[in-house]
């Protein structure tokens, strides 16, 4: 019961977090949810939510970047009645794996262009195609 009420708030969350999205996707700032970074101004019950999904929020929400800030929301922020949002373009490239804009994603000797942690995860889990390397065929 208590998991069940916890995801229905996140939805709740969800669509508030979607709407700001799409007034952004509206203003030109973002073509679609990856390029966003997203900043979440909530108050203490949406921060008490947020914690306790126990979850990548970011991958949630389908957006490249997530910043839960402290503090008023700016002027121009998306507002509800318990949380706020700004939307901005994600700094970065985009990872040719996760298709996430990551400040971190660079071509690798292994011929990829991927984000420092999808790079962590293919030199860990295939080590031999890193051997040698990703040319494309």
């Amino acid at each position: 019961e208590e998991i069940l009420d916890t995801w229905s708030a996140f939805m709740d969350f969800r669509g508030q977090a979607q709407k700001a999205l799409e007034e952004a996707r509206n203003a030109k700032v973002i073509g679609k949810s990856l390029e966003a970074h997203l900043t979440v101004y909530p108050n203490e019950v949406v921060k008490t939510l947020l914690g306790a999904v126990d979850s990548n929020v970011a991958q949630l929400l389908i957006v490249s970047e997530l910043n839960i800030a402290e503090g008023t929301a700016p002027e121009g922020a998306v507002s509800f009645e318990d949380v706020a949002f700004t939307v901005e373009r994600a700094a970065g490239e985009v990872c040719d794996r996760c298709r996430r804009i990551d400040p971190t994603t660079a071509e690798r000797s292994y011929h990829a262009v991927i984000c420092d942690h999808c790079a962590s995860i293919v030199e860990e889990n295939f080590a031999d195609a890193v051997a040698e390397g990703f040319e494309a065929k």
